[in-house]
């Protein structure tokens, strides 16, 4: 993966790879996928969502990731930071029932100059 950002002070950490294929995993802050280019497929053990382009991933939710033919941003936002409280306020998302969620309009972020 190569690392696009990484802010300790902020709590936001961008990386950026292609043709990404992770087993079940979790990880213990909000993660944002956005395909650059392509589509990307993202599973939970109760859920799966397939040809996607954007998703959030709550904390702590097992899951997996195909991003076979796919360029993704993956956006880690931790839990005290205003952007994850931003999000979630914005998305109407309960940290409790909702594990993954495509997002149909795509966020676009920037290498530079981006909110992400």
């Amino acid at each position: 993966m190569t690392i696009k950002k990484f802010e300790l002070d902020k709590g936001v950490y961008v990386f950026e790879e292609s043709n990404l294929t992770a087993q079940f995993h979790a990880h213990p802050i909000l993660e944002l996928v956005i395909a650059r280019q392509g589509s990307f497929s993202v599973s939970t053990k109760e859920k799966s969502l397939e040809d996607i382009q954007c998703c959030l991933i709550m904390p702590h939710e097992i899951h997996a990731f195909e991003g076979k033919n796919c360029n993704a941003a993956f956006i880690f936002i931790e839990g005290s930071s205003t952007n994850f409280k931003e999000i979630i306020w914005a998305l109407g998302v309960s940290n409790a029932k909702d594990g993954i969620i495509e997002i149909k309009e795509k966020i676009q972020t920037t290498d530079r100059g981006g909110r992400f």
